[in-house]
């Protein structure tokens, strides 16, 4: 009777022509008044009860934000995955949201009923608006400026980060930075997508895209939506998570171009940003095909011929060992283009005849660690899997050029390794 009593005293209290309906929720075992906004199912405000925050002020954060995801929708193309809503959207520092030192807000995943079989996972986003504003360091978060255009910066910001979650392997600061500058106008953007400013602050693949392939807004939203059917075909490179690969051949298809020196020159290692590789043939019966790849600046070659005659993707696998690699470490895929991960190459592959080399470069190991020491190991189980293991394939290194070199029969997800730091850590 009491909280309907305080729920009674709050909807009363609401400003004439507001539309917020007042709840209440339990997340993670505390409870949450909630504030939901009719026929918009995707998202709503949380806050720890006792909410402190006037209701007038959630009311006209409510109506910016409505305004401007309608226009974050139209420069993304998509909406958060639906399994993923209602986006829960926090005001101040509470159970859910401890203040992290430096960070204006965050957002991610979590189980607000518990962690058991079967319980959902939602997305939510920190964004400490009230904190800020009652410490004196803001002075928009209120009835009158909440709701304001240049108000929803970090709302849109935080909120666009969950349009990748469990679609795509990351959440890129440099798209979620650019919309929430384009809607809120707070940072001038002069040139658009290719101004400076999006460089000072932190969005370099947007200018960079767009200096030089022309980028604009509907390219952005071409490959959103592009990483969005592969996801709900089941495509996604990562079972069905689609990868940095994936996006970068979305603007290859776009631009009818090659944008991988792009992502590597923006520090994306090269078995993250990929590549497909279609062989030669040899001109034997039974037919071989020849295979010859380097990848940028040499860190990896495939050579040799192989039975195998469709083309062969390298990438960065849906998921590593358990344990963090030590430095020089190298992980990755060996398949079919349209992998799944419960779908390897067939074996053999190659007829025992692909050499697969990776260079350690001119990095100084840490101490401990020993280059002569590492070896190929492929999983021998789906990654993922609980006791996934790892078999060894024999290989050499030449110490002069860095070299590590095996021959390998089959595709599927390959590290380099060192075998004392495997056993250390429990790979076995």
């Amino acid at each position: 009777m009491r909280t309907l009593v305080l729920l009674a005293s709050i909807a009363g209290a609401m400003p004439a022509g507001a539309a917020l309906v007042v709840g209440s929720d339990t997340l993670r075992g505390t409870p949450y008044t909630t504030f939901r906004e009719p026929g918009h199912d995707g998202w709503r405000f949380s806050c720890q009860s006792p909410c402190p925050i006037p209701l007038a002020t959630l009311q006209a954060a409510a109506d910016g934000f409505i305004a401007a995801k309608a226009q974050l929708a139209n420069l993304a193309g998509i909406d958060t995955v639906p399994s993923l809503a209602p986006v829960d959207i926090f005001f101040e520092g509470n159970s859910i949201c401890p203040a992290l030192p430096g960070a204006a807000g965050y957002a991610s995943t979590y189980q607000p009923y518990g962690s058991g079989a079967g319980q959902p996972v939602r997305a939510y986003a920190c964004l400490f608006l009230w904190d800020r504003q009652q410490a004196g360091e803001i002075d928009y978060f209120t009835p009158t400026s909440a709701g304001l255009a240049s108000s929803q910066t970090l709302i849109v910001h935080e909120y666009a980060h969950s349009l990748f979650f469990t679609r795509h392997r990351y959440s890129y600061e440099d798209f979620v930075r650019y919309w929430s500058y384009v809607i809120s106008g707070t940072v001038p953007l002069p040139q658009g997508a290719c101004s400076e400013s999006l460089i000072t602050y932190m969005a370099p693949m947007i200018p960079a895209l767009c200096r030089q392939f022309g980028a604009g807004d509907a390219d952005f939203r071409y490959a959103m939506q592009r990483l969005d059917t592969l996801y709900q075909g089941g495509l996604g490179y990562h079972g069905p998570t689609t990868s940095v690969a994936q996006l970068r051949e979305s603007f290859d298809l776009r631009f009818g171009a090659d944008t991988r020196a792009l992502f590597l020159d923006l520090g994306y290692r090269a078995q993250e940003v990929g590549t497909t590789y279609a062989p030669m043939s040899a001109g034997t019966s039974p037919p071989l095909y020849v295979y010859d790849l380097t990848m940028p600046e040499d860190v990896f070659s495939l050579t040799g011929v192989g039975s195998l005659p469709t083309p062969v993707k390298l990438e960065q696998p849906g998921c590593l060992p358990a344990a963090p690699f030590v430095d020089f470490s190298l992980a990755f895929d060996l398949v079919h283009p349209d992998h799944r991960e419960n779908a390897p190459l067939p074996d053999p592959a190659f007829a025992g005849a692909l050499t697969v080399a990776y260079s350690f470069g001119g990095r100084t190991p840490p101490p401990g660690v020993r280059p002569e020491r590492y070896r190929f190991f492929r999983a021998t189980a789906r990654c993922g899997q609980a006791g996934i293991g790892w078999q060894e394939y024999p290989a050499s290194i030449d110490l002069e050029t860095g070299y590590v070199v095996a021959t390998i029969a089959q595709g599927g997800t390959y590290a380099l390794m060192q075998p004392d730091v495997i056993v250390r850590r429990g790979f076995e």
